[in-house]
């Protein structure tokens, strides 16, 4: 009878050493899991975040052409108010050289 009960104990020992062997085992699978999901979640986070970040430069410098397209029609506004006044000094500059030489 004690041979039984110590051939019964190796065995619960023998099933618990398995038994443990497979939840490490199972652990570890879970673990890999965990770490591929995490590097799958940074993925998708750095993606997101480049893509908020590639909408918000396109907009800045949608913005800035806009800008320098505004400038530059004030710029040749003011090149074409300033040639016109320019005409205007010098017809009345040739005519007083005229007026003065005559």
């Amino acid at each position: 009878m004690i041979k039984e009960t110590v051939d019964a104990v190796r065995v619960a020992e023998m099933e618990a050493e398995r038994q443990i062997s497979v939840a490490k085992e199972n652990a570890e699978g879970e673990k890999a899991q965990i770490k591929n999901k995490e590097a799958d979640y940074r993925t998708e986070q750095m993606q997101m975040a480049k893509a908020e970040a590639d909408r918000e430069m396109n907009q800045v410098v949608k913005k800035c052409k806009e800008y320098d397209l505004k400038m530059e029609k004030q710029i040749e506004e003011k090149v074409a108010e300033l040639k016109a006044l320019s005409d205007k000094k010098m017809d009345a500059a040739v005519e007083a050289a005229i007026h003065a030489l005559a």
